[in-house]
């Protein structure tokens, strides 16, 4: 049986092959061989899988889809006793470690696009690591990708502009982190009052609102310490407290605090130039918090199609914080949850946020940088020290078969020796190789996390890909 349903999915694979073929579809197929580590669930140890990995792609126009489905398997147990097997918490819904149906399944697709973030119509679902809505200033470059490759998580981003149908009156941003759980979601609705007057730059600034919650700020710590639990029955967790001794309550309630964050503001932004030398927009955002204000005004825009820039001035009342929603959100989701209610508190202040980013046509070559900050720090409340992340990646295609991808965020930046402190840090690197049709990654990920539930902050995941492409 396991063999005829293989001949099937491989017949399959090929035949949409050659149907892209004849049709004019674009087909892409990556066959990948790796290997990966996870942590057993039962014993808590660090255990070492292979995989093989089929990812089609298919394109046609603005329309792509992309899936991953991912074998996990060894021909040996963790005792050396021969016998294959699979993986079983890939495939097998676990109410003892969190896991349904959607969250394991969902992540078959890899991503479902059409358009690009911008035009009239645009969706994107899967993995995201750079969803942002509005100018930013709530959700901005938020990543559901930290987790990967132990936990993908799909989402979803969908956007509509009437100007699609010649009324550009009105339209809408939204955004669902993880469609297995619904939990952190947003919208944005907006409209172009002024269109109808004709007058260039007024008529298309835009008056939006925006409201973004994350209904279960707990929920990635629940999943971990449930899979805790499994292998240590009395451990405890630095956020236990807010769900009790169960592995099955989520209560943040009892600690006299409302469970889920709920965020929204009001915002104005106008483009001034769009041509094929500079772009330009001017925005402002005004948010609440609870009841903590945030305002902010900006420019940003893109220079000669290669690189994009921006800049801000934040006045930021006390206990809010910029950007609530971020890069590194999932990691930090009850630290700023403590700060959101009031257990955690940050000063008031008036600080900066500048970007910067270069990137090459055919995805040869992209980076961006931001930083933030506040204008003065009399008390040295780490708080207030800067903020920096960055990206990186160089194709193959643009270093001799090499390819190089990196992030990097770091927190809390007192002095120039904080830069390569990988404390309150999260990291990510790769190096690739590329021949003909088959390239092999080495990728290393290591992040600091302040919520784990193993009293070891360093988190840390490498595996090697190979991948072959027809």
């Amino acid at each position: 049986m396991k063999k005829n349903i293989w001949i099937i999915v491989i017949a399959l694979f090929l035949g949409g092959f050659l149907y892209a073929q004849d049709s004019g579809l674009g087909f892409n197929m990556d066959l990948g061989l790796g290997v990966s580590s996870f942590t057993d669930p039962t014993t808590g140890e660090l255990t070492t899988w292979q995989n093989l990995r089929l990812q089609p792609d298919l394109s046609l126009g603005k329309f792509g889809i992309g899936l991953d489905l991912t074998i996990n398997y060894r021909f040996s147990d963790a005792s050396g006793n021969s016998g294959f097997s699979i993986r079983e918490e890939d495939w097998v819904p676990s109410t003892t470690l969190g896991t349904s149906f959607l969250d394991l399944y969902l992540p078959i697709f890899r991503y479902i696009r059409y358009g690009t973030k911008g035009e009239p119509l645009f969706v994107k679902l899967g993995s995201i690591d750079d969803a942002t809505v509005g100018n930013g200033f709530i959700i901005g470059n938020y990543s559901n990708s930290l987790f990967m490759p132990q936990r993908r998580i799909v989402g979803l981003s969908l956007d509509f502009d009437a100007m699609l149908f010649d009324f550009p009156y009105l339209g809408i941003e939204t955004f669902v982190s993880n469609l297995a759980a619904f939990n952190l979601i947003g919208a944005r609705l907006y409209t172009r009052p002024l269109a109808w007057t004709g007058v260039p730059i007024i008529e298309t600034a835009q008056f939006g609102v925006t409201v973004a919650a994350d209904l279960n700020p707990f929920y990635y710590e629940e999943q971990d310490f449930k899979e805790l639990r499994v292998s240590e029955p009395t451990a405890t967790n630095a956020y236990s407290s807010f769900w009790g001794d169960t592995t099955n309550d989520s209560d943040a309630s009892n600690n006299n605090g409302t469970e889920s964050v709920v965020i929204g503001g009001i915002d104005i932004r106008v483009p001034i130039l769009n041509t094929d030398i500079i772009s330009l927009a001017t925005f402002t955002d005004l948010v609440l918090q609870r009841s903590n204000p945030g305002w902010m005004i900006g420019a940003g825009g893109r220079l000669l199609k290669v690189m994009n820039f921006g800049a801000q001035i934040r006045v930021l009342g006390e206990n809010f914080i910029p950007v609530y929603f971020d890069q590194s959100y999932d990691l930090y989701r009850s630290k700023k949850w403590e700060v959101y209610n009031g257990f955690a508190s940050t000063p008031s202040y008036a600080g900066w946020f500048a970007t910067l980013g270069m990137f090459l046509a055919d995805g040869l070559f992209t980076f961006d940088a931001s930083i933030e900050g506040s204008f003065s720090n009399p008390d040295n409340n780490p708080q207030l020290d800067p903020v920096l992340r960055g990206k990186l990646f160089v194709s193959p295609d643009l270093l001799a078969g090499f390819s190089i991808m990196g992030s990097y965020e770091k927190r809390a930046i007192d002095s120039w020796s904080d830069f390569i402190s990988a404390e309150d840090s999260v990291i990510g690197a790769g190096i690739g190789y590329k021949t003909g049709p088959a390239q092999i990654n080495l990728i290393y990920d290591i992040r600091y996390n302040p919520n784990s539930g193993t009293g070891q902050n360093w988190e840390s995941t490498s595996r090697i890909e190979t991948t072959i492409s027809f």
